[in-house]
């Protein structure tokens, strides 16, 4: 099984969802933890009920070393010049932690790839 893929609604109710998917995954990876996994799947779909997204889909390319995330919306802060300051505060605090969690992440407003080890972003 070299993929792994989850789509939802954009819907805060589905975050333990998108949290089991993210341990199932993990049991497929040495590279990153299932909590590293679940904490940003779970700010992922925060993300994504914040951009008004209707779907997000998580897939994992066990094979490539990666999991593309469609849907998530925009990570930073400079994606919206007309947010309010929580908003902003939360976005930038958000890209900041998932940033940590993945070195190497990319995102692009729609798509974000984290990377599962060295060398695969």
């Amino acid at each position: 099984m070299d993929v792994l893929e989850l789509s939802v609604p954009a819907d805060p109710a589905l975050a333990l969802t998108a949290r089991m998917f993210a341990g199932a995954v993990g049991e497929h990876v040495d590279e990153v933890s299932s909590e590293d996994l679940k904490l940003a799947f779970s700010e992922l779909l925060a993300a994504a009920v914040d951009a008004g997204s209707e779907r997000i889909v998580f897939r994992a390319d066990l094979e490539r070393g990666q999991i593309i995330v469609a849907g998530a919306g925009p990570l930073g802060p400079e994606a919206g010049d007309d947010l309010e300051e929580h908003e902003r505060f939360a976005r930038a605090h958000r890209s900041d932690l998932l940033t940590a969690l993945f070195p190497g992440l990319r995102a692009d407003g729609s798509e974000v790839v984290l990377p599962l080890g060295p060398g695969t972003a």
